[in-house]
C-alpha cells in the first residue's frame, strides 16, 4: 500500500510563504530607515529623480497636497535632486546650476520653509540640523552662515567633493578634487562646537 499524500491548501502555503518574506524582511530593515521612509511617504516625489535616476527638471516640492514651487524661492532653481529628513524637517535640494544647489529647509509642524543654504556638500550629524555645514567655492560655513574655514584648491578646475565629520566631531574632512581627477583631503578644525 502506498502512502496518500495529500497537498495542503492553496491558502495554507500562501500565508506560510507570506511568514517566510516577512521574516527575512524584518532582518533587512533599518528603524532608522524606517523612520525617514515614512517621513518621505508623506512627501509626493513627482518632482524628485525617478527610479531611472533620471531627473525630472520640475521645482515643485509637494507635501500633504500642498504644492511649493522653490523657483519662487530663488529663480535659480531649475530642478529638484532629493530631499533628506532630519528631525521634524526635511531637507529639499534645489539645482541652480553645474555645481551649485540651493538648500531648502521645509518645517513639517508649521508646514513652511524657514531656512535656505547656497552651496554644496551640506551635511550636518544626526538629526540636529543646527549641527549643519556647508561649502561654498572654497570657503566653509555653518548652520547661521558664518564662515569656520577655508581650504586652498591647488589650482583651476579644483572643487570641494565631499565633507564628513571626523569620529570625534572636532574636525572637518574636506576631500578636494583637482582637475587632474586626484582627491587630496585636507581638515579644518571645527573644535566640535559645531
Amino acid at each position: 500500500m502506498g502512502l496518500n499524500y495529500k497537498r495542503p491548501a492553496f491558502w495554507v502555503a500562501a500565508m506560510s510563504l507570506c511568514a517566510c518574506v516577512a521574516v527575512a524582511v524584518s532582518f533587512l530593515t533599518n528603524p532608522e530607515k524606517e523612520a525617514a521612509v515614512a517621513l518621505l511617504a508623506e512627501t509626493e516625489q513627482a518632482s524628485l529623480p525617478d527610479e531611472t535616476g533620471a531627473t525630472v527638471f520640475s521645482s515643485v516640492f509637494t507635501y500633504h497636497g500642498v504644492d511649493y514651487d522653490l523657483a519662487e524661492r530663488n529663480q535659480s532653481i531649475n530642478a529638484l535632486m532629493g530631499q533628506y529628513p532630519v528631525g521634524k524637517y526635511i531637507v529639499v535640494e534645489g539645482h541652480t546650476g553645474p555645481e551649485n544647489f540651493i538648500y531648502c529647509v521645509f518645517d513639517t509642524q508649521a508646514e513652511q520653509f524657514v531656512k535656505d543654504f547656497a552651496g554644496t556638500n551640506l551635511i550636518w550629524r544626526g538629526d540636529d540640523l543646527t549641527t549643519a555645514v556647508y561649502s561654498f567655492w572654497s570657503e566653509i560655513y555653518d548652520y547661521e552662515g558664518r564662515s569656520i574655514g577655508s581650504v586652498e584648491l591647488p589650482e583651476d578646475g579644483s572643487f570641494i567633493r565631499k565633507l564628513a565629520f571626523s569620529e570625534d566631531g572636532a574636525e572637518l574632512i574636506v576631500t578636494i578634487l583637482t582637475s587632474g581627477g586626484d582627491e587630496v583631503e585636507t581638515t579644518i578644525d571645527i573644535g566640535g562646537g559645531v
